[in-house]
Order: C-alpha cells, then sequence, then structure tokens
C-alpha cells in the first residue's frame, strides 16, 4: 500500500475539526467492514507537518531526526493504517533539553502519558481503516541568562488491528540544533 503525502496534508491540515469529527476522519482514510480474519498487522506513518504540509514522512521501519528552528512551531504525527480497520493507535513521547550559563548547565526531561486512539468495533462493523495522533513541538525557552544547548522531542507510534495484529514503529525525533 502506498501513500502520498499530498493526500496525508489534506486530512490534517484543519486541526480544529478534530473536536468535531475524531481522529478517524481524514481524506485518505476509508470506512472498512471489519473481516472475519486478518493476519496482516498495520502500516504506520509519522510525519513532521508544518504550516499546510509534511516535511517529512516515513513508513513503519524507518526513522528520522528532523532539525526545528528556534520560533517554530510543528506537529509530530503518528497515524496508521490496516486495510482491515484500524481498532487503535498509541502515540508514546518524550522530551529533554539542556540549557547553560558557561559551566552551569541544567537537563530537564520528561514524559508524557501515551495519547491513545480507539475505535469501537467488531468482524462485521463499519469503521475506519486509519487513525491518526498529534503533538505539538517548538523550540523550548530557557531561564534567563542560560542559553540552550540541546532539545529533543521523540515518538513512536504503535497500531492495532481488530484481529490483535500490532505495528510497533521506529522512535522518530524532533531536534535542536
Amino acid at each position: 500500500m502506498s501513500i502520498t503525502v499530498r493526500k496525508l496534508s489534506l486530512c490534517l491540515a484543519p486541526f480544529l475539526l478534530v473536536l468535531a469529527t475524531g481522529f478517524t476522519s481524514c481524506d485518505y482514510f476509508d470506512n472498512v467492514t471489519v473481516p472475519a480474519s486478518d493476519r496482516r498487522a498495520p502500516d504506520t506513518y509519522d510525519g513532521v507537518y508544518r504550516g499546510s504540509e509534511y516535511v517529512i514522512l516515513s513508513q513503519s521501519n524507518q526513522s528520522f531526526d528532523y532539525t526545528l528552528a528556534p520560533g517554530v512551531t510543528v506537529m509530530a504525527v503518528s497515524s496508521a493504517i490496516d486495510s482491515g480497520g484500524l481498532k487503535k493507535l498509541t502515540m508514546s513521547t518524550s522530551s529533554a533539553s539542556t540549557c547553560c550559563n558557561g559551566d552551569l548547565c541544567r537537563q530537564v526531561q520528561g514524559l508524557t502519558a501515551p495519547k491513545i486512539e480507539e475505535q469501537r468495533g467488531t468482524v462485521g462493523s463499519t469503521v475506519s481503516n486509519g487513525i491518526w495522533l498529534y503533538s505539538s513541538v517548538k523550540v523550548p525557552t530557557c531561564p534567563d541568562g542560560m542559553t540552550l544547548e540541546w532539545f529533543s522531542f521523540s515518538w513512536r507510534t504503535v497500531a492495532e488491528d481488530f484481529h490483535g495484529n500490532r505495528t510497533t514503529g521506529e522512535w522518530q525525533s524532533i531536534s535542536y540544533p
């Protein structure tokens, strides 16, 4: 199955629609019927979305490190597609930064609770074949008198279909410098 960046960017542009339609609504996603059996695991797609388009996009077994400039905000996107319907998508994230003033440095690390989106259904149900989630990312600021030396935001996508087939994507990162 191939996916085009153009089609995915269409589904992510109006983030406010999420409140009305949920994370299973996207121009690229289709409604499908959950089959009686399915042995194929979902395909995951991770990307960095900036403005109105993807600046980087990878599939299940690929990883990347995107360099982010100060003052710019991007979206770290987790998504997955399964021809028999996607049941659950999990986006796990972590971040770390180091601020210094001469030899005095302060490192901050953080893990957040995973974001999870799940749709109901069983064999024979009509469901979406895809789900997506995102986190807003920007370079943090340091306390007065300190300079940012390093920043990293990392995430991983786990997707599961209605028959328990799972795909765990590679860790992706957005970093400075």
